[in-house]
């Protein structure tokens, strides 16, 4: 029973320990305050048990287009988040160390990775990045801490400002909201672009419960590198790259490596994950290359950065989750989601991307319960004729 909970933790734990973490809780910490890490970190906790529930709801959209193309999206925002992990890995190596060491370490990784695969330990492996990521998340602001005084961390939070230390404000309760929506659909989009296998995981609380709290230390964690990065005014061009300039400035050599060697064996590991899954999936290799491209147009977008990638796409996520809420088993589900999607992405273009969403997924809910109602009235009609 132990190694059955293990499992379920193991799996719950790899979907929502994405290497682009390392980079996003940082930045919603440097942009939004303790206020928004703690949210972020409340709503991550909210959407392992959300997902509990909408696990039965969510496999019964499995085997339509709604998968499939749900499927090409998902990929898209991986595809995102890695090319920009990336970018943001490579140029601060090439800048401060080498791009040569930087390939032969993913090179080690690579190979050290085959050969567990090879000798039958291959289950091991995400539990190795798993651990490695937690452990390297904690580690990592603790090297932080040593280089810099108690004080200097107090006055990073109180450089942050009131309005960031305050709840008062209405944008900062939507934006947790958007917060919950990405977070529950990240949890989600394993069962529904999955082949099946995660069918066990709504019979049980524990291991949401046990991976929410073990979750829950990685974003405050990691978030806290934004207050050393105000008390030490750091700058970077683009709020995601804040914590890898506070890890290279105050990390030390253990530090920066281990940040090197975690997210390099979490993007590793994350890439051959999906392409093993695509494989598997009725995608196909026409849908796989245009979700590739388009993930590079998205990427190589000025300014763009990975928070804008998990806000982005929550206008799909949105009127996807409003869909699967409602609980319509109808083929005309593809068909809401996209004229939620088509309004949310009209509206963030008039009013903003926050209220589009919100907005969107209102529609899709509606148009859902609309049809429900609309059906059932012409099942029991018919049902009278008969």
């Amino acid at each position: 029973m132990a190694q059955g909970l293990a499992k379920k933790m193991v799996f719950l734990l790899v979907a929502n320990v994405p290497p682009m973490l390392f980079l996003l809780a940082p930045q919603i910490a440097y942009d939004y305050g303790v206020v928004g890490i703690v949210g972020f970190t409340a709503a991550g906790m909210l959407s392992f048990l959300f997902a509990r529930l909408a696990y039965q709801r969510t496999r019964e959209h499995e085997g339509g287009r709604l998968q499939t193309v749900m499927l090409f999206f998902a990929i898209v925002q991986f595809g995102c988040y890695l090319l920009l992990t990336a970018k943001i890995i490579i140029l601060q190596t090439y800048l401060n160390d080498s791009i040569w060491y930087l390939l032969a370490l993913a090179g080690v990784i690579t190979v050290l990775f085959l050969l567990a695969s090879r000798r039958g330990y291959g289950r091991w492996i995400p539990v190795s990045v798993i651990m490695m990521g937690m452990i390297a998340s904690v580690i990592i602001p603790t090297l932080v801490y040593l280089h810099v005084s108690i004080p200097t961390v107090y006055s990073g939070v109180h450089f942050l400002s009131i309005d960031t230390l305050s709840a008062n404000k209405a944008e900062m309760w939507w934006v947790l909201a958007i917060f919950i929506v990405g977070l529950i659909a990240q949890q989600l989009l394993p069962v529904l672009i999955g082949n099946g296998k995660q069918k066990g995981l709504s019979q049980q609380a524990y291991p949401h419960t046990l991976s929410a709290f073990l979750w829950s230390c990685l974003p405050i964690s990691l978030g806290s590198l934004a207050f050393v990065a105000k008390a030490q005014a750091i700058w970077p061009k683009q709020t995601d790259q804040v914590g890898v300039f506070v890890i290279e400035q105050f990390g030390g050599q253990v530090g920066h490596t281990l940040f090197l060697v975690s997210i390099l064996s979490m993007l590793i590991y994350s890439l051959a994950s999906t392409v093993r899954k695509v494989k598997q999936s009725v995608l196909g290799a026409r849908g796989l290359i245009g979700a590739l491209l388009l993930a590079v147009c998205i990427s190589l977008w000025p300014s763009i950065t990975i928070l804008d990638i998990f806000v982005g796409f929550c206008l799909v996520w949105g009127p996807l989750l409003s869909v699967i809420a409602v609980g319509t088993k109808a083929k005309a589900n593809l068909l809401l989601v996209f004229f939620g999607s088509a309004a949310a992405v009209i509206m963030s273009l008039q009013t903003g991307m926050i209220p589009g969403i919100l907005g969107g997924s209102l529609l899709s809910a509606l148009l859902a319960l609309a049809y429900k109602f609309v059906g059932k009235k012409t099942e029991q009609s018919a049902n009278e004729a008969a």
